[in-house]
């Protein structure tokens, strides 16, 4: 299967919770104060934490004139667009490329040369301006991506792992390979620009710490950890789980430098 049409199943499906009705108001777009989330966990930041390459969220009112998502036909060179329907994000004085926009929400990804500290973000449509929000620029804010309530963990033939809450969702075992899919896991060797699908592999300058079920996992279990070949801004783990993992539903946290993946991610287990 191709990747993107797995990307566009999961990556954009919080998106799809979202039907704001589709108006022609020319008021001028307005980012809510506390409205940029990481665009996997969407726990709330008051921070509003970014994380260059990262996938964010951005909620607000009047951000866009019509609900669209990014299609293939809207790549060129292989690179997602910064302006779709009208509608460009501008973090730290750069466009950032755009999966998704809407009147309420708009998922973008960060632009790579972001300085840590702080920086101001703000929506462009159609040359109406919104507010000028603070983010903070942060190496890494892991986070998750969720379908159905469950993280979205793979099997090695992308089926995902869960108790058949998603279709055809079932339990991975131990000694089996899974795949975690996330974002904001932070730069990567070699560097990979945003908005790029690259083709190639990338792995992450930092070391990601999986624990499961409050257990740490060896690191010689950690087979890949960095950018997912064709999906911009998405990041995988390939892990091994250890012979002795137990059956259950299984809490899992992705740890880097201390920054930490969103609780009550469970990992369905059966022996």
């Amino acid at each position: 299967m191709r990747l993107w049409t797995l990307w566009l199943a999961f990556a954009l499906a919080a998106a799809a919770m979202l039907t704001a009705a589709e108006r022609e108001r020319r008021y001028a777009p307005s980012v809510f104060i506390d409205g940029v989330v990481n665009g996997a966990s969407f726990l709330p930041a008051p921070d509003n934490y970014v994380v260059p390459n990262g996938i964010i969220s951005i909620f607000g009112e009047d951000l866009a004139l019509r609900t669209r998502q990014v299609s293939e036909a809207d790549l060129v060179a292989e690179r997602l667009p910064t302006s779709l329907e009208g509608v460009s994000v501008i973090i730290g004085g750069q466009a950032a490329p755009l999966y998704f926009v809407s009147p309420a929400q708009i998922n973008a990804q960060a632009p790579s040369a972001l300085p840590q500290g702080e920086t101001l973000l703000w929506i462009n449509r159609e040359n109406l301006i919104s507010n000028k929000i603070t983010v903070r620029v942060r190496p890494a804010d892991p986070g998750l991506f969720t379908a159905a309530g469950r993280p979205v963990i793979s099997h090695l033939d992308y089926s995902l792992v869960g108790r058949g809450e998603a279709p055809g969702a079932t339990p991975a075992h131990p000694g089996e390979y899974v795949v975690l899919f996330m974002t904001a896991l932070g730069p990567t060797l070699p560097a990979v620009v945003a908005g790029q699908l690259p083709s190639f592999a990338a792995v992450l300058q930092r070391p990601a710490q999986v624990t499961i079920g409050g257990r740490l996992i060896p690191s010689e279990f950690v087979d890949y950890a960095g950018q997912a070949p064709g999906l911009a801004g998405v990041y995988q783990i390939n892990l091994l789980l250890p012979a002795d993992t137990p059956a259950g539903d299984l809490e899992i946290h992705v740890d880097i430098d201390g920054l930490i993946s969103q609780p009550g991610m469970l990992l369905a287990v059966d022996r």
